[in-house]
């Protein structure tokens, strides 16, 4: 049983809190803690999407190899985007490549839609398509290594699909 009592000094304004029972407390504390890590991989398990490159994007945007481009909502509302974000790696080092690699391959495994181009066992680009997540988006990951030693990375989250997302692109490029 936890009772809290309560009781106001004298001298001071201040609410002086006493617990009788702190091991109660304590009990309830570490089962409440107990299931909320253990709700947390259902909670990851829902989210689709390239999480992991996303991840090493926001870690690697600064380095001096890099070039970062984020647009939001406001720009790309003609598109049905939500986000588009783009790193740029040139020249890529090694083990940025090989992380990078990891990455993909590791969101590889949540991907509804993959298609990849392999030339000497070393992904050289890919394009990876995300089932509805829960906010009701579909997140695309396209991953590019070029032959001059750069590395191309963008993620986007819309409402469309890849083929009315094309569409839309191609009459714009046409105006």
């Amino acid at each position: 049983m936890i009772q809290i009592n309560s009781t106001r000094r004298p001298d001071s304004d201040h609410l002086t809190i006493k617990r009788t029972d702190f091991s109660c407390l304590l009990s309830v504390f570490i089962l409440l803690l107990a299931s909320l890590l253990a709700a947390a991989p259902l909670l990851a398990q829902q989210s689709k999407g390239p999480k992991h490159v996303e991840e090493l994007m926001w870690k690697h945007r600064k380095s001096a190899n890099a070039t970062f481009v984020q647009m939001g909502e406001a720009m790309l509302s003609e598109y049905g985007a939500r986000y588009c974000r783009t790193l740029t790696l040139k020249p890529v080092k090694i083990s940025q490549l090989n992380l990078f690699e990891k990455a993909v391959a590791m969101d590889k495994e949540m991907a509804e839609v993959v298609q990849e181009v392999i030339d000497g066992g070393r992904l050289v680009s890919g394009y990876y398509e995300y089932d509805l997540g829960k906010d009701g988006l579909k997140n695309f990951l396209i991953f590019v290594f070029r032959a001059d030693r750069s590395v191309y990375l963008i993620t986007m989250s819309g409402n469309q699909t890849s083929e009315e997302l094309a569409k839309r692109l191609r009459s714009r490029a046409s105006e």
